[in-house]
């Protein structure tokens, strides 16, 4: 009896890290409505650096991310700064730049920053992916309860056996 439950919570276990990967993946799980980088709005500090203004939103996979379809939260939104390096790259003054955002494209940050918030929404959604991993689980077991009945053997049928014996 135990093993059959350890079996039924491992199987739960692997549809919840499939949810979870199919909830990350681009497309499947979320889209990038907007990705602004406000240039106008960029200031420069020392030493050498450049700050620019940005703003993401992405939607959710209802579906995917059920809390936050219960909650109104399908669409997520922030903004934030990317700190880019303007040190000269090659002299005695380089200066290397902080940020890890330096040499990305666009749209490489608009992935990177959706990844991250798609992720902490994405740990809300867990509980809900275990409880219907659980739920299929045991939902499978009993359908194959139901239309594949045990094998009749001499053991299920005691007067059968002594029949037999005679």
């Amino acid at each position: 009896m135990i093993r059959k439950n350890v079996f039924k919570v491992l199987i739960a276990i692997l549809i919840t890290f499939i949810l979870s990967l199919m909830a990350f993946s681009k497309g499947w799980g979320y889209q990038i409505v907007e990705f602004n980088i406000d240039y106008e709005s960029s200031f420069e500090f020392p030493p050498y650096q450049l700050a620019l203004p940005t703003h993401i939103e992405i939607a959710l996979n209802p579906f995917l991310f059920p809390i936050n379809r219960i909650c109104n939260a399908e669409i997520i939104s922030s903004d934030f700064v990317f700190i880019i390096s303007t040190a000269p790259r090659s002299g005695f003054f380089y200066v290397p730049g902080p940020s890890m955002y330096n040499s990305l494209t666009s749209s490489e940050r608009a992935e990177a920053i959706a990844g991250n918030l798609v992720f902490s929404e994405l740990s809300k959604n867990i509980p809900f992916y275990f409880f219907i991993g659980l739920l299929i689980a045991y939902s499978t077991d009993k359908l194959v309860k139901r239309f594949l009945p045990e094998k009749k053997t001499l053991k299920n049928f005691p007067e059968m056996e002594l029949e037999a014996k005679a």
